[in-house]
């Protein structure tokens, strides 16, 4: 599409930049500002972040309905309802589960232990909310050695 437009992608500057994880301590708010989105923070253990948009949406929305009605625009409670709707609030385990994986892929030992585990993992997580995961059951195979 770049070269379409007479840009050619090999002769541009290309940056990288760490997506931001939502940890317990981050504050999501100031006076008349909120952070929504990739700007408040993605899943930490996966990266994911399109459903976790939508809900940060969803909670922003009803924040600026509430301070429009009101004319205060200061979102003190703005955090506490990020962290407790529904979909939102899973990003307090997924952080500990983010801490646990990543921080054990300092021993070999434990990555293989971590990758031989993932699928069982996936299947058990999918079996407890079906809804939850967007998986086609038939490929829902342990591939082994």
């Amino acid at each position: 599409m770049l070269s379409q437009r007479g840009v050619p992608l090999e002769k541009q500057a290309l940056q990288g930049h760490p997506i931001h994880w939502l940890a317990p301590g981050d504050i999501l708010s100031r006076p008349r500002v909120l952070l929504a989105g990739d700007a408040a923070g993605v899943d930490p253990l996966l990266g994911e972040g399109i459903s976790f948009a939508l809900a940060y949406g969803q909670v922003a929305a009803d924040a600026l309905d509430a301070a429009f009605a009101t004319g205060k625009f200061h979102f003190a409670d703005y955090t506490h309802r990020v962290r407790h709707h529904w979909l939102l609030k899973q990003l307090r385990a997924r952080h500990l589960g983010a801490a646990i994986a990543f921080g054990s892929m300092r021993h070999t030992w434990s990555k293989q232990m971590l990758w031989r585990a993932a699928p069982f993992l996936f299947r058990l997580m999918a079996s407890l909310r079906p809804g939850y995961f967007p998986l086609d059951r038939r490929h829902m195979t342990l591939i082994s050695k």
